[in-house]
């Protein structure tokens, strides 16, 4: 086999011919799970200063700047770049805030497209119409932060949505010119093998472009981090985490793009074990993992029409 996994540097890099750096920004958005709507405290897991890069304090064209500035003394030829909302829920404004947002972003100069994290309940039909807009001229990228195909582990989390809410949301949004991406977290630690196998049923139907897995780790600020500093339940090592890894991506389409396989957390912020490895590193080492046991993307796939709930 060439290569087990369908990577998103390979997959940028040939779309563009060039490096297309991502500039992560922090327009102020919020979570309807914060702010009272849905609840409030966040997901249990979630602390954003702990891997959150934009700078809120700040207009998104100076973070955009700014960050195509830091970006360009490391890689000087860098010519195109995709401004990246990460922070909380980044289309739950209104249509009209979200379009003054969005241009002011792709007003810059070398900026190619958009890519905004959000979650499945915070999208409707009008904000998609502005990102199908949107996306005729510019590449533009939706991500669903699903979490788990539980709705068991969603209502732990305090998620304050379901698995219907995102695959609602994944219809509303396919075959607009909006390209697709969700967000899994492998690890919790209530989840058992059935869980692990029902993710792996049901993440091979969806219509998805790109997708980002990562580790469960525990995090300092979070509700999760202080149960855990109570009580220290069971948190999955590396070789767990290559084991559930290995069983999602064999059942994954293999044109699906991976964007991410392993969690970025700042160390000081962290409360269960880091691993010392970079994700680079992780992601090379868990390749070998792959071609050791002889097993590729997609290679347990089955062929499962697409169909969503309306």
């Amino acid at each position: 086999m060439n290569s087990p996994l369908n990577l998103y540097s390979r997959y940028i890099k040939n779309l563009h011919g060039q490096r297309v750096q991502k500039i992560p920004v922090d327009a102020g958005f919020t979570c309807p799970n914060r702010d009272g709507s849905k609840g409030f405290g966040g997901c249990t897991f979630c602390n954003n200063d702990s891997f959150s890069m934009g700078a809120k304090e700040l207009s998104i064209k100076d973070q955009v700047q700014n960050g195509i500035a830091l970006y360009r003394r490391k890689f000087p030829k860098l010519e195109k770049f995709i401004v990246y909302f990460q922070s909380y829920s980044n289309t739950y404004k209104s249509v009209h805030e979200l379009e003054r947002i969005y241009l002011e972003a792709l007003s810059i100069e070398g900026v190619i497209g958009i890519a905004i994290g959000t979650r499945p309940d915070c999208i409707d039909i009008e904000k998609v119409a502005l990102l199908q807009e949107l996306a005729q001229s510019y590449d533009v990228t939706v991500e669903y932060g699903v979490e788990s195909l539980s709705d068991e582990t969603l209502k732990r989390v305090n998620r304050g949505h379901t698995v219907k809410d995102f695959e609602v949301a994944l219809d509303m949004t396919y075959g607009r010119g909006i390209k697709l991406c969700t967000h899994l977290i492998l690890g919790f630690p209530w989840e058992t093998e059935v869980s692990l196998q029902r993710t792996c049923h049901k993440i091979q139907a969806y219509p998805l472009d790109f997708i980002k897995i990562h580790q469960l780790q525990v995090v300092k600020g979070t509700v999760m981090g202080t149960a855990y500093e109570k009580d220290p339940f069971h948190v999955i090592n590396k070789e767990e985490y290559f084991k559930m890894l290995m069983e999602v991506i064999t059942h994954l389409d293999p044109k699906i793009v991976i964007q991410r396989l392993f969690s970025d957390y700042r160390p000081e912020y962290l409360i269960s074990k880091a691993w010392s490895e970079s994700m680079s590193l992780l992601t090379s080492e868990f390749m070998h993992y792959l071609e050791f046991h002889q097993a590729c993307q997609g290679s347990k796939r089955s062929n499962f029409k697409i169909v969503l709930p309306k």
